[in-house]
């Protein structure tokens, strides 16, 4: 079955699919379990969760070029799935008026994705990505590539539309760069104008690429919680820590 969506159905097809998906739209599959996806209605989590419980992950995100997969550790390439889970269940929490077993976040950081479709949908995308986060590559003019901008580009076939090729990149570049400065700022309290310059970064808002600061800030706090995550439970584990509580909070 899995050759068989890799080999029958286009790429162009798989990302129409995925993007109605993650905007909380209904999706076609083959026939053999079509039935099933469309009982799980619209909502993102719960098609997530098929697609990963249907052994589906990397039928639909890594059918990539043999010269890009080379240069990735062949782990990544199995049941990896857990993480883009956590993730989705995360925004799903953070997006939905559900129970949630850690404190609100502040309402800044949620009234894009509670009030745009589309900027709840980049995330749902990102979240499905975040695997491949850290992996690069080589072309062959010895340029350095992020693995998830091929997967976006070859595996799903979107491109800038709602800025899914250029702007989730970006979203992930801002990660480490939002780390670093809580950090800088835990040890020493920044100026509000010194802060005003760390959310202006390219990579943290940017209206070229799509980027908001808002939810920069909450796709960083959500790689924070994923390690958290107790998809067993829906919940967080006891290892969940303090400084996670005090972003949240904050």
């Amino acid at each position: 079955m899995k050759q068989a969506l890799v080999e029958k159905v286009s790429r162009e097809r798989v990302g129409d699919e995925i993007t109605k998906m993650i905007q909380g739209m209904f999706l076609w599959w083959p026939v053999f379990f079509l039935e099933l996806m469309f009982s799980k209605g619209r909502d993102p989590l719960c098609s997530v969760q098929l697609i990963c419980e249907l052994g589906l992950y990397h039928t639909v995100f890594s059918v990539i070029p043999q010269e890009i997969k080379s240069q990735v550790p062949p782990e990544l390439f199995q049941d990896t799935s857990s993480d883009a889970i956590a993730a989705a269940f995360i925004l799903h929490a953070f997006s939905s008026t559900g129970k949630l077993d850690l404190p609100p976040a502040h309402p800044a950081l949620l009234s894009l994705i509670q009030e745009d479709t589309l900027f709840r949908a980049r995330l749902y995308l990102a979240s499905l990505l975040l695997p491949f986060q850290g992996f690069t590559y080589t072309d062959r003019k010895e340029k350095t590539h992020s693995v998830l901008s091929a997967v976006i580009r070859e595996s799903l076939k979107l491109g800038t539309q709602n800025h899914y090729l250029d702007g989730i990149p970006v979203l992930f570049a801002g990660v480490p760069i939002l780390k670093d400065g809580m950090r800088m700022h835990e040890n020493e309290p920044m100026s509000r104008a010194k802060l005003g310059l760390l959310l202006r970064h390219k990579s943290i808002h940017n209206s070229l690429t799509g980027s908001h600061w808002s939810t920069s800030i909450l796709f960083s706090l959500m790689t924070d919680l994923v390690p958290c995550c107790n998809l067993q439970g829906d919940g967080f584990s006891s290892e969940y820590s303090h400084e996670n509580l005090f972003q949240i909070k904050n």
